[in-house]
């Protein structure tokens, strides 16, 4: 599994990189990414392609350590106050008291993409949600669409499996 998850992940990157892939200075890290995505996704039965996409319209399949200006982080950006545990190890959806220092961010990533799915039977509805809470500006539902198409792009990749 981890090694077909490399060689498909080194596929996909190619492709969603495009030209640009034989000059990528990151194409490594985003093979990894999306390889450590599959594997997560796949543990925690979330659909690989979405992880993917979702990933790759945040950060573009790097793993964006450092928070932005919105506390957001990781591969999947997520708000790491309310997705990682508190300094007691404990996680609660009704507390924003998460912090970095030993937070595996890809992981909550991947555990707020299935929070979100399993409460919106909808993916368009659950990414709105993911990411901004609804989807009521023009800006936010184009970047929706933007990662719904991605999805549908990575999941015929997946199919074509290369290894």
């Amino acid at each position: 599994m981890i090694l077909s998850a490399y060689v498909n992940c080194a596929f996909i990157a190619a492709n969603l990189l495009g030209g640009d892939a034989q000059h990528d200075v990151q194409f490594r890290e985003r093979v990894s990414v999306c390889a450590q995505l599959t594997i997560e996704a796949v543990a925690q039965g979330v659909d690989p392609s979405l992880a993917i996409a979702v990933s790759w319209g945040e950060t573009r399949l790097t793993r964006a350590e450092a928070p932005n200006p919105y506390d957001c982080v990781g591969p999947l950006q997520i708000k790491y106050r309310y997705w990682c545990p508190n300094e007691n190890g404990a996680w609660s959806a009704d507390r924003a008291d998460g912090t970095l220092d030993g937070c595996d961010t890809l992981a909550r990533g991947v555990f707020t993409l299935k929070y979100y799915t399993s409460r919106h039977k909808d993916v368009r509805r659950a990414l709105c949600a993911y990411g901004w809470g609804r989807c009521d500006t023009s800006t936010r539902a184009r970047h929706v669409d933007a990662t719904l198409r991605t999805q549908r792009r990575v999941a015929k990749l997946l199919r074509q499996k290369r290894f």
